[in-house]
């Protein structure tokens, strides 16, 4: 789990990445990322739709985002970002090697991971 001040909670917060983030598209996600002054940490946050299913279904596909994050963390650039991705439809029933897969192409596109590949190697 990502710890407090990484995570995007307040609505606010979310209107603000919605707005004015730059976009980054993925048949499973769509990342939304808005740079902020050097020196805050990086927060991420989860969004899903009711067009995913229901609560089982959206909460399963926010936990399977918040893993391959967590999991890339090492790679990912910490500070000066606030990150939210959105799960598509098609994220239902997938496990997480090909969320992971999406994600990290996401992160990828979107020029947040550092170019360290040693620590992918090492987990």
């Amino acid at each position: 789990m990502l710890i407090r001040k990484n995570r995007l909670t307040g609505s606010r917060d979310f209107k603000a990445v919605y707005a004015k983030g730059r976009t980054f598209v993925h048949r499973l996600a769509v990342l939304k990322v808005l740079s902020k002054p050097a020196g805050q940490p990086s927060r991420y946050g989860f969004s899903t739709s009711s067009k995913l299913g229901k609560a089982v279904v959206r909460n399963r596909a926010k936990r399977l985002f918040r893993e391959s994050v967590r999991l890339l963390d090492g790679r990912l650039k910490q500070s000066g970002y606030d990150v939210v991705l959105i799960a598509r439809p098609p994220v239902c029933g997938l496990k997480l090697p090909e969320v992971r897969s999406a994600v990290e192409e996401l992160f990828r596109k979107s020029r947040l991971l550092t170019e360290s590949e040693h620590s992918a190697e090492s987990r």
